[in-house]
């Protein structure tokens, strides 16, 4: 097997930031989630202050928008939703 650039591996998406469309924070990856070998979720905090009161929920694939900025070469994750609902 032989790594293209263009993919993303975990440590690209742990610890990213997941902000709504308005660009607000909403929450970060955590943790993956790998079933037979696939990605089948995302553990996501929510909420909560220097890591006192954060809620863990885990998000589909699908929910998650990964975008890699080839000028910045930088990763950023948004999500069509609210930290609100996420909650």
């Amino acid at each position: 097997v032989i790594a293209k650039p263009t993919d993303v591996l975990s440590y690209n998406l742990v610890g990213l930031t997941i902000t709504d469309p308005a660009k607000s924070t909403i929450g970060e990856i955590k943790d993956l989630i790998i079933s037979d070998g696939m990605l089948s979720g995302y553990v996501v905090s929510v909420g909560g202050f220097l890591g006192i009161g954060e809620k863990y929920v885990i998000v589909s694939p699908d929910a998650v928008n990964i975008l890699y900025t080839e000028p910045d070469k930088k990763w950023s994750a948004s999500m069509d939703t609210t930290k609100e609902a996420l909650k």
